[in-house]
């Protein structure tokens, strides 16, 4: 019988056919073995056999799953069952009043009941491995694992080890069982994420495991989930220093950092683009490092007057499957103005520059645009500064393909004298030119509308042009930087200064059906 620990097998001392009818029959040796073979004392100790004998009942003892006996698999309903069997081996010795000897040999059969074999499942995943760990242990010799399902990705053996999944079988100590571990990377595409904004980051795995019972190849199922678990884990936070020049941001390298992406506006931020903006980017092991030079795409300016101005930019982290931000950083910075263009997504030109580079002595307060009502907010001793809506103060426009170019003409009144006649004359010359380019495919709502909306800021140059003929000026010489035959040019991609404006429909601008329909830009 089966007492739920082992097998159990009693028989009386004197069997009641050995002694009917004879005088001084006893026993005097009684040995156990199994599979007809009798085995000595100290292999069945080893083994957990016990043989207690008593005047009147012999009882042998084998616990479940000792060596000597079998396991057999089998699938009832998707339960794994096995039976326990083992061939006792019974030898009794009896001697007579005569001396004679008696010799009783039996083989008995045991088996337990057909039993339910609970698999082991023990997560063995340690946290700072990031890498699931499972072990499923109690498996028969004729149990093979032959492939796993994994949140509902399937790999057999032969495609498991090909891909970031493990799967190694191991002998289970102390038995003549075995077991898997299996092994997952948290990283891995199959392995479930789930992350809340209170810091806690959770990965988990649901694995249905399929086996099977050889010979026969009877299939059944095991399921079992592990889960892993992780706080305070936020997206990367960035730091952000003014420079003379530039804005710095630092962010420190945090385990899981790779969750989130860093974006600048609708892009990630990359070496090609950092390279493509000129960026000044830094990645190693410990920390992301990035200097933004003013006037790189990106800044968005306000408050600019001939003093100083704002400058802003923006780093942020994000999801990359959803680009939901999930961080943000905006660093505004004071630059003190020298020369400054800037075109904005709104239509508005603001410009500082220096007019006697054109002209030394020139005076700033004297300049205009195309449309001579068009003057100067500010000026000072040698700059002037103009804020204007590109549909406005005459402006000319120009549409190619690719791009919708903008322009406009700084004038600047002076007074000459002819060499050959003392007499003064008050002349006007156009000095400086102040150009903004846009890609086309950016304003597609410029021409639907009849009113100023682009994706992205466009480039502007100030050029400054070469006198045709030489001015006497009025004034002594001065220490500003002689007149040269050179072109000087700034330009900055940015968002500019949100400035209310009257924006009237451009005069002479033909757009054809085309360009119409060009692609939206997608740097």
């Amino acid at each position: 019988m089966y007492d739920g620990v082992g097998l159990v097998w009693q028989t009386p001392t004197l069997l009641s056919p050995l002694v009917s009818g004879l005088s001084g029959l006893e026993s005097i040796k009684i040995s156990m073995g199994v599979d007809g073979q009798l085995l000595d004392e100290p292999i069945t100790a080893e083994r957990g056999y016990s043989l207690d004998i008593s005047d009147t009942t012999v009882q042998i003892s084998i616990p479940f799953n000792a060596a000597g006996g079998y396991r057999k698999s089998f699938v009832m309903g998707n339960m794994y069952h096995e039976v326990y069997v083992v061939h006792l081996y019974y030898e009794q010795i009896f001697l007579d009043d005569c001396g004679v000897e008696t010799r009783l040999r039996l083989h008995r059969p045991m088996n337990t009941p057909l039993l339910i074999q609970h698999l082991s499942i023990i997560n063995q995943t340690v946290l700072e491995d990031r890498v699931f760990t499972v072990y499923l242990g109690n498996l028969y010799y004729d149990v093979d694992l032959v492939a796993v399902t994994v949140n509902g990705h399937n790999f057999t053996i032969l495609e498991a080890t090909k891909s970031g999944l493990v799967i190694t079988m191991v002998p289970q100590p102390n038995s003549n069982l075995h077991a898997y571990i299996l092994r997952l990377p948290f990283e891995d595409a199959a392995v479930h994420k789930l992350y809340s904004p209170e810091g806690l980051l959770q990965f988990s795995m649901d694995i249905n495991y399929t086996l099977v019972i050889l010979p026969q190849e009877e299939p059944f199922y095991y399921l079992a989930s592990v889960v892993a678990q992780f706080n305070d884990v936020f997206p990367p936070v960035f730091k952000g220093v003014c420079n003379e020049k530039s804005i710095s941001f630092q962010m420190d390298h945090k385990p899981f950092d790779y969750l989130w992406e860093v974006g600048v506006g609708p892009y990630i931020l990359t070496t090609n683009l950092a390279a493509k903006r000129g960026y000044i980017m830094q990645n190693d092991s410990k920390s992301l490092t990035l200097e933004v030079p003013l006037f790189s795409v990106g800044y968005t300016y306000k408050d600019i007057n001939l003093k100083q101005f704002y400058g802003s930019f923006e780093i942020h982290s994000r999801l990359p499957k959803t680009l939901e931000v999930k961080s943000s950083l905006v660093k505004a910075c004071l630059f003190q103005t020298t020369e400054v263009i800037v075109c904005s997504t709104e239509g508005v030109v603001t410009v500082v520059t220096d007019v006697t580079l054109a002209i030394p002595g020139a005076e700033p307060n004297g300049t205009f645009l195309l449309d001579s009502t068009c003057r100067p907010q500010e000026t000072d001793d040698t700059r002037a500064l103009f804020s204007f809506g590109l549909h406005t103060c005459g402006t000319r426009v120009q549409v190619d393909h690719q791009h919708v170019t903008y322009e406009n003409e700084i004038n600047v009144e002076y007074t000459s004298q002819s060499v050959n006649a003392p007499v003064k004359t008050r002349d006007t010359a156009s000095v400086i030119i102040v150009r903004c380019v846009y890609p086309l495919s950016d304003l597609y709502k410029l021409f639907a509308y009849w009113r100023f909306d682009a994706d992205s800021p466009g480039v502007g140059t100030i050029l400054t042009r070469v006198p045709v003929k030489t001015f006497q000026p009025t004034f002594p010489p001065t220490t500003r930087r002689p007149l040269t035959s050179t072109t000087t040019s700034n330009t900055g991609l940015s968002p500019g200064r949100e400035m209310p404006g009257i924006n009237p429909r451009a005069k002479y601008v033909k757009v054809f059906s085309w360009q119409m329909n060009q692609p939206k830009g997608t740097t």
